[in-house]
């Protein structure tokens, strides 16, 4: 048949969208566009698996602080079972390494002796708890300073029982004995308080105070020693005798309001040397006149200059 079958239709309308009489030359044709839709198409899978993977490992991670976060909340002897108990295999391995390191703790909170002396077993906590591995905890700093406490009450109970064992006539013996099993501090305070403070011996000390030979406390605190007046005196004249001499040296390079200053505080000085001195001759003691040594040494003479200061200077008293 050299026309080809016979059909109704043309050969166009037979042939279609088709490029070639023969369909696998078609496929042929369209061969690369099919082999790039299905690179398209395993590239979208491989990025809706990644996206679901960065989901999962979110979700871990999100799970793993979650965890972590129980874990800090619960008491320090709790943690290292709790972390190795979990799922999660770095968990689980910081579990054995935080329970290998409370076990070291524990056994350093056992002395190397304990029946040691009360005060060789305190330097022993005391040097625990600058350790490396101890000051930076407030768990384990909390430990050793409640075994240090407990040692430290043991220590005064003691000295309670001994005081009761040389005391047990005293009616009070047996409530304090009582009282140091549960607050052996306010027990030892009560002892001190039951001593009588005449049986203490009291020394005069250096500067004139009474104090208890046995503890070198003041045995009259209340008591307070004045400043003899004459020293006082002498204090106040020196004092006028160097603001005499600032003004009279510097007043040149003073403001006026630093000479006002000055002069104020000369003045005050003078008031309070009056008084003094009023108060002295009240009482009896012999006030030097007017132009003796005493009185001219309230006023500033400086070498080589012959002039007496101001008037105001001088200190004046009524009837003199």
């Amino acid at each position: 048949m050299a026309n080809g079958p016979r059909s109704i239709y043309s050969r166009r309308q037979r042939l279609g969208p088709a490029r070639y009489d023969n369909p696998l030359a078609d496929f042929l044709d369209r061969l690369p566009d099919y082999y790039s839709q299905f690179q398209r198409n395993e590239l979208a899978l491989k990025q809706q698996d990644l996206m679901n993977k960065r989901y999962e490992d979110s979700q871990k991670q999100q799970a793993y602080r979650n965890e972590l976060t129980l874990i800090n909340s619960l008491p320090e002897s709790a943690k290292a079972k709790a972390m190795l108990s979990s799922e999660n295999e770095d968990i689980q391995e910081a579990g054995r390494a935080v329970e290998d390191e409370s076990n070291a703790f524990d056994a350093m909170l056992q002395p190397p002796d304990p029946y040691a002396d009360g005060n060789d077993l305190l330097s022993y906590y005391n040097s625990l708890e600058v350790h490396p591995s101890v000051r930076g905890n407030k768990a384990r700093l909390d430990q050793v300073r409640e075994r240090k406490r407990s040692i430290k009450n043991n220590l005064l109970q003691s000295q309670v029982q001994e005081w009761y064992e040389s005391n047990k006539d005293n009616s009070n013996a047996k409530i304090i004995l009582q009282q140091s099993q549960y607050d052996p501090s306010g027990a030892i305070k009560n002892i001190t308080t039951l001593k009588d403070p005449k049986e203490r011996k009291v020394v005069t000390d250096a500067s004139g105070y009474k104090r208890y030979l046995d503890t070198g406390e003041r045995a009259f605190p209340s008591v307070v020693k004045e400043a003899p007046k004459g020293a006082t005196i002498k204090g106040l004249e020196a004092a006028l005798s160097s603001i005499d001499r600032e003004l009279m040296i510097f007043r040149s390079s003073m403001t006026p309001e630093q000479v006002l200053e000055k002069e104020g505080d000369r003045t005050r000085i003078l008031d309070k040397l009056q008084a003094l001195i009023v108060d002295n001759q009240a009482g009896g003691l012999t006030i030097p006149p007017p132009g003796s040594s005493r009185a001219e040494s309230t006023r500033t003479r400086f070498p080589g200059m012959n002039q007496a200061p101001a008037e105001s200077t001088k200190i004046k008293i009524p009837g003199f």
